[in-house]
């Protein structure tokens, strides 16, 4: 699966985790739509990327109709390895 092209969305589970995904995003040339690489809005509980774009919403309904997206898990972003940091 490429991420990097496509439509997809990750539900988050927690503030940490969105920041660590965002971390690794960042690295793999993803950005905010204003341009920014900034870690924020980590209390969103959803992430949406679009062609290296990250974009966030509250209502997966409304997103995943509208751009026909595919779910992704936090593990496809962070490795089958990774644990929750607390």
């Amino acid at each position: 699966m490429n991420i990097e092209t496509g439509s997809f969305y990750i539900k988050i589970p927690n503030e940490i985790t969105s920041a660590n995904i965002q971390k690794k995003l960042f690295k793999m040339g993803f950005r905010w739509s204003s341009g920014d690489k900034t870690v924020k809005f980590t209390n969103r509980k959803i992430l949406c990327l679009d062609d290296r774009i990250i974009t966030y919403t509250d209502d997966d309904g409304i997103y995943i109709i509208k751009n026909k997206s595919h779910e992704i898990s936090e593990r496809d972003i962070l490795g089958r390895g990774y644990a929750y940091e607390y």
